[in-house]
């Protein structure tokens, strides 16, 4: 595999080779790792696979999700290529439901797979948060990413985290090594409660960033002059009042789940994850699986591996074609 990962790109390709075509075809919703894993796997098999994506480029969030001192965009383009060399037909800027119904993938293909990850930025429900200088955790990573006129401030000194997931240690972690003085989370609960790894939070440490526990936000308001924002708080425990200035905010208390909306039918569970079944990722509809975000709430990349993997198996099952 050396001679793959580190030669000239052209040699790449293919990794694999493809079989010959069974005659079978599959529609994928949204070109992230689930999709890409799972068409990959299909096409390798000799099956048609279509993704649908209505952004411009493939990847998904490992495309505008993942903080760049993670990962920068060039390589997670560089990935989903690698795949869609194999023959994945990838079809960019086309919503699925808006610019095609899915009753039609439905109709058109032996099977759709639902990849679609998770929506918008979720939100406080508070006063203030239409504010100037209030961010979404995945929003300003897309900025941060994707918009080449994009840039930090110079007068940009101190920015505050609600979250305490991955994406808001992620977040805080890098504004401070983007010269941001002061980054503090601010997180409800106490750093044993947080579903962020330890490991996330100790690295985040390193650069500068603060966690304050037991702290739910109230109240946004713009300071005085115009020179920032104040943040009426309480503590979770005691029920004090609390006060918090910074420059910005940043919500990142997660994303909303949507993917069950794009085909009707589908069964969700309480937290609007897309049920599956475990092994198969088969949902409530017997022609669709789904995999990644939109049945996990928002894990990680090779959870979606991993579900797009277990998905294109169980088609090639009902298929009869041998792995």
């Amino acid at each position: 595999t050396e001679t793959y990962l580190n030669g000239d790109t052209s040699q790449r390709w293919p990794l694999f080779t493809p079989r010959e075509s069974t005659g079978k075809r599959v529609a994928l919703i949204g070109a992230g790792p689930a999709s890409l894993t799972c068409a990959a796997t299909l096409v390798i098999h000799g099956v048609e696979a279509v993704i649908y994506e209505q952004e411009s480029f493939p990847g998904g969030l490992n495309t505008t999700g993942i903080a760049p001192y993670k990962l920068q965009v060039p390589d997670a383009l560089q990935e989903a290529e690698w795949l869609l060399k194999l023959g994945i037909d990838l079809q960019l800027g086309i919503r699925v439901g808006s610019d095609l119904p899915a009753e039609q993938l439905l109709q058109d293909f032996d099977a759709v797979f639902l990849g679609a990850g998770l929506g918008r930025d979720r939100t406080l429900g508070i006063l203030g948060e239409d504010l100037d200088g209030v961010w979404g955790g995945t929003e300003l990573i897309r900025q941060l990413k994707m918009n080449a006129d994009f840039a930090i401030p110079e007068e940009l000194k101190k920015v505050a985290v609600i979250g305490g997931g991955n994406t808001a240690i992620d977040v805080a972690r890098e504004l401070a090594m983007l010269g941001v003085e002061e980054v503090d989370i601010l997180y409800r609960r106490t750093e044993a409660e947080m579903p962020g790894y330890r490991h996330e939070l100790d690295g985040a440490r390193r650069y500068g960033v603060r966690l304050r526990e037991h702290v739910r936000l109230t109240e946004i308001q713009r300071a005085e002059g115009n020179s920032g924002l104040i943040l009426q708080a309480q503590d979770t425990v005691t029920g004090a009042a609390l006060q918090f200035s910074c420059d910005w905010l940043v919500v990142a208390i997660g994303q909303e789940k949507i993917a069950g909306e794009l085909i009707p039918g589908l069964e969700v569970d309480e937290k609007g994850r897309v049920k599956v079944d475990p092994e198969t990722r088969r949902t409530t509809n017997p022609k669709v699986y789904a995999g990644g975000d939109c049945i996990n709430g928002g894990k990680e990349v090779v959870n979606a591996v991993a579900d797009g993997r277990e998905a294109a198996l169980a088609m090639l099952k009902v298929f009869h074609i041998e792995t």
